[in-house]
């Protein structure tokens, strides 16, 4: 019954990212984990083309809540958070969520900006890897694969 109800929470919340118009093409969807040294968030990361210029990403946690919602301005390389789950919503924590989400999406997108120095990056054929050496923060993404 709990896995019937999980399954339940994760399709409501993916179905919040669909486009209006049906014609926005898909970035992707991700394994996601965030780690610090004081824990870890893990999830789906759901990213689409908005159509105009920006991406909707969505970060929706094992229990279907939805953990971090932003926009990436592709023109700009600026990230705007919608929303931020509570124990994340501070203004410190979010100063540094929004540049490294920043980076991160830049990655996903295949910006040719370059990494700036504070940053690392580590990518195999299906992991991708970006660590904040400042404040010990590592992002890891990895593709989701569809089963037939």
């Amino acid at each position: 019954m709990r896995a019937f109800l999980l399954l339940i929470s994760l399709i409501a919340g993916l179905a919040g990212m669909r486009a209006d118009d049906g014609n926005a093409a898909a970035v992707g969807r991700y394994d996601f984990v965030m780690s610090s040294p004081q824990g870890e968030v893990t999830g789906i990361l759901v990213a689409k083309d908005a159509g105009d210029g920006t991406v909707s990403v969505s970060v929706i946690n094992p229990f279907g809540f939805s953990a971090i919602q932003y926009s990436y301005d592709v023109a700009k390389n600026k990230v705007k958070l919608h929303y931020v789950i509570s124990f994340l919503d501070s203004w410190r924590v979010k100063y540094v969520l929004k540049r490294d989400l920043t980076v991160l999406t830049g990655l996903l997108v295949g910006s040719d900006r370059p990494l700036p120095s504070r940053y690392t990056e580590v990518s195999t054929d299906d992991c991708l890897t970006l660590t904040n050496t400042r404040y010990g923060l590592s992002y890891g993404l990895k593709p989701l694969t569809t089963r037939p």
